[in-house]
């Protein structure tokens, strides 16, 4: 089997979407499915010019347009052609093209009534025009009988939906990596950590822990502000640990200097990340809106308590038991809550072993395979 896996993301470039293709694809590899990767850097074949490198919109839609006029050319060699998250103004020359199976990972309509809710007005120009745009993708989409469609979540299926899909897409989750888990107990992973990041941690501490981008999608000061709210209103000493960067690290790092329990590590190498998910007593993420974070599976992985933030992503991945976890408000989240939460000793059941990326690799073969046979 051969196929053609197109990505904007794909390392070093990007982030979920990038780590969620490369895993994929690595899976692919080991079950004997040739797969070429078409990205703007890192892969087999590049697009990279003066338009595809700007950022936002700007960048991304030249790039897909490239890529489809790629596409048109090369098909026939491939017997599946494989989109992720795409956003095309035109999309003609894919009716021509059999076998095209599109995943979407999040979607603009998502995030745009995510930060209208939110009030993150800064970016809403931004998401309206794209919520705009991916409106009309999708009209287009639905008139294009070849086109297979995959939904990382019912959560994103809905939006997909709302935004102009007229038939429901096939629901694959993200999976989650495994290769580190259990190389250290908590008490020595905790040391590990002092070592290296000069950390003043006891072993009876409780330890939350935050990985991800440091953006206004992640309400990073949120997060803080709820610490600070958490510790003053508490006996116990709470400490936070952030991993991760992005355009707001370098103001999160003067909000929190003063902060004796917030530790902002930056990026670490995944090696780090595992030590850090063994030394934690719980995991927690405030989004305005995810797809299906990868952090979040790779945290119940590590059977840690979640505390989420009461979106429609996390909500579907309580109430279909992929993870528990405790859900609170993504405006005003609740300190004591979070303290009763911890308080009554609630453990993490491990993410089911189907999310591993091994066993989702599984679920797009079938998709491929009965593809292929029709």
């Amino acid at each position: 089997m051969n196929i053609l896996l197109v990505s904007h993301e794909y390392p070093p470039y990007g982030s979920g979407i990038a780590n969620a293709v490369y895993a994929l694809r690595r899976e692919l590899l080991k079950k004997g499915v040739n797969v070429d990767v078409l990205s703007q850097g890192g892969a087999e074949i590049n697009i990279t010019n003066a338009f595809t490198n700007l950022p936002g919109l700007a960048g991304l839609i030249p790039f897909w347009q490239q890529a489809v006029d790629y596409i048109s050319r090369v098909f026939k060699d491939y017997d599946i052609i494989w989109l992720h998250a795409p956003l095309l103004v035109n999309t003609r020359k894919l009716r021509h093209t059999k076998k095209v199976m599109i995943s979407f990972h999040t979607t603009y309509y998502g995030f745009y009534t995510a930060y209208k809710k939110h009030s993150i007005l800064r970016l809403l120009p931004y998401y309206y025009l794209a919520n705009k745009l991916e409106n009309h993708f999708l009209n287009q989409l639905s008139h294009n009988k070849n086109v297979i469609i995959t939904a990382i979540s019912s959560s994103i299926a809905d939006e997909l939906s709302s935004n102009g899909l007229i038939f429901s897409p096939h629901i694959i989750p993200n999976g989650f990596e495994s290769d580190y888990h259990g190389a250290f107990d908590k008490y020595n992973a905790r040391a590990i950590l002092q070592q290296k990041y000069s950390l003043q941690l006891s072993e009876k501490d409780q330890l939350f822990l935050y990985i991800g981008r440091i953006t206004e999608q992640k309400q990073i000061f949120l997060l803080v502000n709820l610490f600070k709210k958490i510790n003053s209103n508490s006996n116990s000493n709470i400490h936070l640990i952030i991993i991760g960067s992005g355009n707001l690290f370098k103001k999160l790092n003067q909000k929190s200097y003063s902060e004796y329990n917030i530790h902002i590590l930056g990026y670490v190498p995944s090696g780090i990340l595992s030590i850090a998910q063994e030394a934690a007593d719980a995991y927690i993420l405030l989004s305005c809106y995810e797809g299906l974070p990868l952090t979040v599976l790779e945290a119940a992985s590590f059977n840690l308590p979640l505390i989420l933030s009461d979106i429609p992503a996390h909500r579907w991945m309580i109430k279909s038991r992929m993870v528990n976890g405790l859900l609170i408000d993504s405006v005003n989240p609740s300190p004591t809550k979070i303290i009763n939460f911890l308080n009554a000793g609630i453990k993490e059941k491990k993410v089911k072993r189907a999310h591993n990326w091994e066993k989702v690799a599984d679920q797009y073969m079938q998709i491929f395979l009965n593809t292929i046979t029709k």
